[in-house]
């Protein structure tokens, strides 16, 4: 609900600022209105993302402010009224600022984010984990016995791997697009599980290829 929400207020406002201006009375700007409405237009444009920039790679609004951006800049240069221009072009920008902030909070929710190649940090998790396990089994006694291809908590090595790196239950995300993907950048995500899997042979030497895999009951 909450990115249909987004999305419909995304779509709204520049239908909104478009039904304005050929409403109200409009002016022919001359060069310093131009550069004015230019200056204050991208300065509010740039604003956007920058205030909402974060680094957990789960995606920054772009569409949020290269749509309502130009409206801004259509409301400076066009709208004759100073109060209507003034008024016009505060909503451009609270909306901008606005649709922004609610995208970076939304990306942050599980279950939303604003970037498909990102996959939670999973993969990095999983190549600390297997670097610990293969340490963890070259301390272990049993460093040359051979096992079995098979799930890794299901052998007897699992008890120390577990009590030093704990009970690990790994996730890989699916990604859907919903309808409003293409406009927002958002994208609905649910979780797999997954475990580890090893695959049979000498523990030091099997334990170094140990892999992920999807796993519907653990």
């Amino acid at each position: 609900m909450q990115g249909t929400i987004h999305a419909v207020v995304l779509i709204a406002l520049p239908v909104a600022v478009v039904a304005l201006l050929a409403a109200v009375k409009r002016r022919v700007p001359t060069s310093r209105q131009l550069v004015i409405a230019l200056a204050l237009a991208a300065a509010g444009t740039l604003a956007a993302p920058m205030f909402n920039h974060h680094m957990c790679l789960e995606g920054e609004p772009r569409m949020q402010w290269l749509i309502l951006g130009p409206c801004l800049l259509l409301v400076l240069l066009f709208v004759c009224s100073a109060p209507w221009r003034r008024t016009l072009g505060a909503v451009v920008l609270v909306g901008m600022m606005g649709l922004s902030c609610h995208f970076t909070n939304l990306v942050h929710e599980p279950g939303w984010t604003g970037n498909p190649g990102w996959d939670g940090g999973a993969s990095a998790v999983f190549r600390s984990f297997r670097q610990s396990a293969v340490v963890v089994a070259s301390d272990s006694e049993d460093a040359n016995v051979e096992m079995p291809a098979g799930w890794l908590r299901e052998l007897p090595i699992w008890r120390v791997v577990q009590d030093q790196l704990g009970d690990q239950h790994p996730v890989r995300r699916e990604l859907h697009r919903t309808w409003h993907t293409w406009l927002t950048g958002l994208y609905r995500y649910s979780s797999a599980p997954q475990d580890f899997w090893y695959p049979g042979g000498p523990l030091a030497d099997a334990i170094t290829r140990l892999e992920l895999r999807d796993r519907t009951t653990q």
